[in-house]
C-alpha cells in the first residue's frame, strides 16, 4: 500500500476478433465501446490504471485478425450486429479514424477552494459523472479515449484492509486482546510549532508544506510509543472551516498519504502491521449536534473524503467525535458510496453525563446505528467513544453493559468497544472553534500517563471489555506508551 493508487501493469490481452476491430475503429473511447480488455490485476488506482491502459494499446502493432472474439457483455455484442451484417467474412478493415477524447464534466467551480458567503454548510456538487461523448475525424492515425473504469470494490478493497480485517478478527476472537490508537495529533503538532490560528486547527500541517516533517514525524512517534492504528490528520480539512470540494480531496488523500509512508516504514522496521484510518469528523463544528448538515449534503461530503482516502492508501475510516447518530449515518451512507468497501469504525464524543452530545442515549444510538450500517453495507467493527473526560466513557460504558438489547447488537454485528479520551476540560455546549480565542484549558491530572493508562485505560479493558485504546487532544505518546505498558502487564495480546 503505496502513497496512493499505483498503476496498474498491462498485461497482453487475448486477440480481438474482427468484430471487436471494427466497433473500436468507429467508436473508439466511449461508454459503449468495447475492445480486448486488459487481464484483472491486483493494484489499485483508477487514474493510474487508465493512463497505462491508453498508453499500452496505442503502442500495440497492428495484429492478425483473430478466429474468437474477447468477452464481452451482451450489450456490446448487439452494438456490433449491424456492422458485421453490412460487411464480408472477407472485407479487409477500415481504416483508423482518430477519436477525440471523451469529456467529463467539472462538478467544482472554477472558486472550489473558497466557501459559498450565503451557507455556513457549502453545497458539494456531484462527483464526476462518468458519462462520455464522443467525436471522430477522417484521418490515418489512432488515438485511443481513456477510458474511465469502475474499480470493482473486491479489488479496490482487497489489499489495504486486510491487515485491519485481521486485527479485529483477533480482537473477537482473543479473550484478552487489545489494538492500540494513537493520540492526540493535532494538539501534538501544536506542542512541536505547528500554528493553531483558531481557523482550520490541525489541518495547518497539511497546507502548509513546511509543517509536514512536523506531521510525519508525530506519527512516527506514536507508532514508536506503541499505536498499532494511526489516524490520517484529515479531521480538520471539512467545508465548515471553508475548504472548497478540490481542496477537501487534495488535503484529505494527503493526510492519508504521509500516514501511510510512516506506517509502512515503521512497519517494515519493526516487523508488525501498521493500519491507516482515514478520519472522517464532523463537518461544519465539533461536539455541535445542531449544526450538522442535511442528511443529502452531508453524505455526498462524506463519500468525497471516504474516495479521496481510500484512493491514497487508508485501511479504513473512522467517524470520529460525532454528536448524534444523524451524524455518524451521514458518515457512513458517505463511506457506503466512496469508501470502495473498507470499513468503518464509529466514535462519538459525550457530555459529562455519559450521553451523547445531542442528548442521546448510547444504548439507544447503537442498535440503531449498527442496524443503519448493515442496511448500508458498510462494515463497523467497533463502536467507541472519544474526545471527552475519560469519567464519561466510563458511565456510558457502564450503560452499555446494562443494556442487554445494545449488548446482543454488538454481537450480532460483530463490533467490538473503544476508548480514547481527551485530556480537555468539558466543553461548553454552544462552543465554537472560531468563537474560541485560545485552545480548550487541559485537566492538569490527566498530564500524567500512568494515572491515565492505570486508573481508567485498565478499568476500561478489564472490567467493561474495551478492545480497542488510545488517546485523543493532549494524549501524547508518552501516553501511548503508558497505555501499552499496562496492557502488557495485565496480560493483553496486543493486535
Amino acid at each position: 500500500m503505496g502513497a496512493g493508487g499505483a498503476a496498474r501493469t498491462w498485461a497482453a490481452p487475448p486477440r480481438p476478433s474482427r468484430a471487436s476491430r471494427i466497433v473500436d475503429r468507429t467508436g473508439a473511447g466511449g461508454a459503449a465501446t468495447w475492445r480486448a480488455a486488459p487481464r484483472r490485476c491486483s493494484a489499485r488506482g483508477a487514474a493510474g490504471s487508465t493512463a497505462a491502459s491508453a498508453t499500452s494499446t496505442a503502442a500495440r502493432p497492428p495484429r492478425r485478425w483473430a478466429a474468437a472474439p474477447p468477452a464481452a457483455s451482451k450489450a456490446a455484442a448487439r452494438n456490433t450486429a449491424a456492422a458485421l451484417a453490412a460487411r464480408s467474412p472477407a472485407a479487409p478493415p477500415p481504416p483508423r479514424k482518430k477519436a477525440a477524447a471523451a469529456s467529463t464534466a467539472s462538478s467544482s467551480s472554477s472558486n472550489n477552494n473558497t466557501p459559498p458567503a450565503a451557507s455556513p454548510s457549502p453545497h458539494l456538487t456531484s462527483p464526476p459523472s462518468t458519462t462520455t461523448t464522443t467525436t471522430t475525424t477522417t484521418t490515418t492515425t489512432t488515438t485511443l479515449a481513456k477510458p474511465q473504469p469502475k474499480t470493482p470494490l473486491a479489488t479496490a478493497a482487497s489489499a489495504a484492509p486486510a491487515a485491519l480485517s485481521a486485527a479485529f478478527s483477533r480482537l473477537r476472537a482473543a479473550p484478552r486482546a487489545a489494538l492500540v490508537l494513537d493520540g492526540g495529533t493535532g494538539e501534538e503538532l501544536f506542542l512541536r510549532g505547528v500554528p493553531d490560528d483558531r481557523k482550520i486547527w490541525s489541518a495547518n500541517a497539511l497546507v502548509r508544506d513546511e509543517c509536514h516533517d512536523a506531521l510525519r514525524a508525530v506519527h512516527r512517534d506514536f507508532v514508536r510509543a506503541g499505536a498499532r492504528a494511526i489516524t490520517a490528520n484529515s479531521y480538520g480539512v471539512t467545508p465548515g472551516v471553508g475548504f472548497g470540494e478540490e481542496k477537501v480531496r487534495e488535503l484529505v488523500g494527503l493526510a492519508v498519504r504521509i500516514a501511510r509512508g510512516v506506517a509502512d516504514e515503521e512497519g517494515k522496521a519493526q516487523g508488525k502491521n501498521v493500519v491507516v484510518l482515514g478520519s472522517l469528523g464532523p463537518l461544519v463544528e465539533s461536539y455541535r449536534a445542531d449544526r450538522v448538515m442535511p442528511r443529502v449534503e452531508g453524505a455526498r461530503w462524506y463519500a468525497a473524503m471516504a474516495a479521496a482516502m481510500a484512493a491514497a492508501g487508508a485501511d479504513g475510516f473512522i467517524a470520529e467525535t460525532m454528536s448524534s447518530a444523524e451524524e455518524s449515518e451521514q458518515a457512513l451512507d458517505g463511506v457506503e458510496k466512496g469508501g470502495e468497501g473498507r470499513p468503518c469504525l464509529v466514535s462519538w464524543s459525550l457530555r459529562s453525563d455519559g450521553r451523547m452530545r445531542s442528548g442521546e442515549e448510547v444504548q439507544e444510538a447503537v442498535p440503531r446505528v449498527l442496524r443503519h450500517a448493515k442496511a448500508q453495507g458498510v462494515a463497523v467493527p467497533a463502536v467507541l467513544f472519544n474526545c471527552c473526560e475519560p469519567e464519561a466513557i466510563t458511565t456510558a460504558l457502564l450503560a452499555l453493559r446494562a443494556a442487554p438489547a445494545a449488548l446482543q447488537s454488538l454481537a450480532e454485528h460483530g463490533a467490538v468497544l473503544g476508548a480514547y479520551a481527551n485530556r480537555l476540560t468539558p466543553v461548553a455546549a454552544d462552543w465554537s472553534l472560531a468563537a474560541a480565542d485560545a485552545p480548550q484549558p487541559m485537566r492538569d491530572y490527566l498530564a500524567d500517563p500512568v494515572r491515565y493508562a492505570d486508573e481508567f485505560v485498565r478499568r476500561w479493558v478489564d472490567e467493561l471489555q474495551v478492545k480497542v485504546v488510545g488517546g485523543c487532544c493532549g494524549m501524547t505518546p508518552a501516553h501511548i506508551s503508558a497505555v501499552c505498558k499496562t496492557l502488557r502487564r495485565e496480560g493483553f495480546e496486543e493486535v
